[in-house]
């Protein structure tokens, strides 16, 4: 015999106060909340009233909007249902508001817990249209700290002749009082900013307005910064859109007005910037849905602040708006942009290569989402922030991308700005060469040579002792850290001895008699110790320095060789084309660095295509006999406007690219008596239609 039943769930009333607690983390997102409501009533103005607020038992907080208000059906059907799913339904049916058809910024039902936030005692007075009387209801939310059960709690509610929204008026206003803290005015002002903030700044005129009093604090709203005039005045911009692609159409801007000649804007069309780490093979396109941006940056050093804006003025007006923003129908989503929220890891990025990325603190952004192209980019329940699911992961992966792209153009720009004001950050490898010859004809032409020579010379033997003892191998360091990123003389001696226990356990397998599959995996074993053991052969070498006649087929073919299982992973194929055989006579470990450095590219670039990755070496004599490598691939190419700053110390379309691989290329060519040069396809024969690499050897041919 057994025994059946049902109950219900009955929660008591502190409930209530436990989901209030959760559900909202602070007074600033409480405000929100309440300012959300009134924007989805209609509202045209919200006023936020402080009286008396710094005596907490006695103040009073007022929110009062000109809204449509809330009928007595509502009120009781909606507003006294937690959790009601009324607002939820109307933004996934993509419905907006009666009379100026906004979108629907409500959703989880949880606007009455923000008023809990603010004060215990609550007053809430509406009045709809063609309705003759208003509704008040009252809450003392200490009631529900109580042991009954929430269904005990009886709230009052009352039909008045209109006190408040007298006339034909409508509206909705919520009196707070016995508040749960104290305001001083810094909580006021930063109320008061978080509120100036709380819509982008980039829409056009908003007829929502948001007016904020204190009879404590009379000058609030005045104290108010407002960013939106200083924004065109940002040194470099970049303004546009990501489609669902993962397309960027966008127009960049250079602006500084000591520099008018350089000025520049730079228009992207449908550009792919997709990170293909990110976006592989097994997902090659975003699902978090289109949307649009604005980034508009400053460089911090004295000179240049002093050239835009100034720093009183990035401090007063720019500084507080730093950092990403998102925003959805124009209003904000926190945390994002705030202050220590670095939520794209900007100021992480930079560490490494500050020349290179922006920092948070450089950058005013503006990211604008929609219900309509980005529903699965959900809020919390909490409201802080969105959830960390795979859409929201594509979108944040996109957003970091565009600001890649800005990053790339900016440094165009400042490379250009620095040399001119005589600020590098680094030398040209031969500049001290090409002034010591420029010093050397000045003294000859004034025939006073012979008096400074001997300085002169030292100074060429002191310079040539730091590139040969110092810079050279430092390039060579960094090459191999590139190259390889494991201590190459422990690995062989440890595979030495994984060597030597398989082939002890192959002869005890067959002293036992025992064949078949075994064997297939233990072969299989061997090939891997193989593959590891050639890669740190090529590990090794590399940190062997010494000059020798080389051949350049077989250098190129060692590289190979080292880059065989990522070669094989990413199913890229290198084809030869030797129409000379030819050697040189220089450092074959820096040849190795520079041809390893450039397989690594190509290997990463051939990831947008889709199939036939390939990477063909050309070895000939150019048309000055001098000996020459051409390393081509067949992925997207170069972009024109990079040419000039290909091999340039940070300079790289890579998303976390370190923008060092082709500069240890340019110098250890350098070091070779080299050089490096880069081209877009032109029909050339021995050129395939993407990246085109000219190394030439000028040392000689041997």
């Amino acid at each position: 015999m057994s025994n059946k039943g049902s109950e219900r769930f009955q929660p008591r009333a502190r409930i209530i106060k436990l989901l209030g607690e959760q559900l909202i983390t602070d007074e600033i997102i409480a405000t929100v909340e309440l300012v959300k409501n009134s924007y989805d009533a209609d509202a045209t103005k919200i006023e936020i009233i402080f009286d008396n607020v710094n005596d907490r038992e006695n103040g009073m907080i007022t929110i009062r909007d000109n809204g449509i208000g809330m009928s007595l059906n509502t009120i009781i059907n909606a507003w006294f249902q937690l959790g009601t799913d009324f607002k939820q339904i109307q933004r996934e049916e993509h419905k907006t508001t009666l009379i100026y058809n906004r979108p629907i910024l409500g959703e989880k039902g949880v606007g009455r817990f923000a008023a809990q936030k603010l004060g215990n005692k609550i007053i809430l007075t509406t009045r709809v249209s063609n309705d003759e009387l208003e509704t008040q209801v009252e809450l003392d939310w200490k009631l529900f700290d109580k042991n009954a059960l929430l269904s005990e709690i009886p709230i009052d509610w009352i039909r008045t002749k209109p006190t408040i929204f007298k006339d034909n008026s409508t509206g909705t206003e919520i009196e707070i009082r016995d508040l749960q803290k104290s305001w001083d005015k810094e909580m006021v002002f930063r109320l008061a900013q978080k509120l100036q903030s709380l819509q982008s700044p980039f829409k056009a005129k908003s007829n929502f307005e948001i007016i904020i009093k204190s009879n404590n604090y009379p000058d609030i709203q005045k104290e108010i910064k407002y960013i939106d005039e200083y924004l065109d005045n940002a040194i470099y911009s970049l303004i546009g859109n990501v489609n669902e692609k993962g397309e960027m159409s966008a127009e960049y801007t250079f602006f500084l007005k000591t520099f008018k000649e350089y000025n520049r804007k730079e228009h992207f069309v449908k550009k792919d910037i997709k990170d293909t780490e990110y976006f592989n093979s097994s997902r090659k396109n975003p699902i978090c849905g289109k949307f649009e941006f604005k980034f508009y940056v400053w460089d911090l050093d004295h000179a240049t602040l002093e050239d835009s804006i100034g720093k009183k003025n990035y401090d007063n007006y720019i500084k507080p708006f730093t950092g990403i923003r998102i925003y959805r129908e124009y209003f904000r989503i926190w945390p994002y942009g705030e202050e220590g929220n670095d939520w794209l890891n900007l100021d992480i990025r930079r560490v490494n290569t500050p020349y290179k990325y922006l920092s948070n603190n450089q950058i005013v952004g503006i990211v604008e989402i929609t219900n309509t192209y980005n529903s699965n980019l959900k809020d919390k329940t909490d409201r802080e922030g969105l959830i960390d699911n795979i859409e929201f992961r594509d979108f944040k992966n996109l957003v970091l991308s565009a600001i890649n792209e800005l990053e790339i153009e900016r440094r165009k720009d400042k490379s250009k700005i620095d040399n001119l004001r005589e600020r590098k950050k680094g030398r040209k490898l031969n500049e001290t060469f090409d002034n010591l010859e420029e010093l050397k004809n000045i003294l000859i032409k004034n025939n006073c040579f012979e008096k400074y020579k001997n300085q002169i010379e030292n100074i060429e033997k002191s310079y040539n002792f730091e590139i040969q003892n110092i810079q050279e191998p430092l390039i060579l360091k960094a090459g191999i850290g590139v190259a390889f990123q494991m201590p190459a003389h422990e690995i062989q001696i440890q595979l030495q001895g994984l060597r030597e226990i398989l082939e002890s356990f192959e002869n005890d397998m067959k002293r036992m008699g025992l064949y078949g599959r075994i064997f297939d995996k233990l072969n299989d074993i061997k090939k891997i110790i193989e593959t590891l053991d050639e890669v740190s052969q090529g590990a090794l070498e590399l940190s062997r320095r010494k000059l020798s006649t080389f051949s350049l087929e077989s250098t190129a073919k060692f590289a190979e060789k080292i880059k065989k299982p990522e070669l094989d992973r990413a199913n890229v194929k290198i084809i030869y084309d030797v129409i000379d055989k030819l050697s040189v006579y220089g450092y074959q470990n820096f040849a190795i660095t520079c041809f390893l450095n450039l397989i690594d590219n190509s290997i990463w670039w051939l990831r947008r295509i889709e199939k036939d990755r390939l990477i063909k070496v050309t070895i000939k004599k150019d048309i000055n006999g001098n000996a020459s490598v051409i390393f081509s691939d067949n992925g997207p190419g170069f972009d024109p406007s990079d040419l000039d700053y290909l091999g340039e110390a940070y300079y790289t379309r890579k998303i976390n690219g370190t923008g060092l691989g082709l500069y240890i290329c340019k110098r250890a060519m350098n070091s070779n008596k080299g050089k490096i040069e880069f081209s877009l396809y032109d029909g050339n024969p021995n050129y395939l239609k993407g990246a085109n690499i000219i190394l030439t050897f000028e040392k000689g041919v041997k």
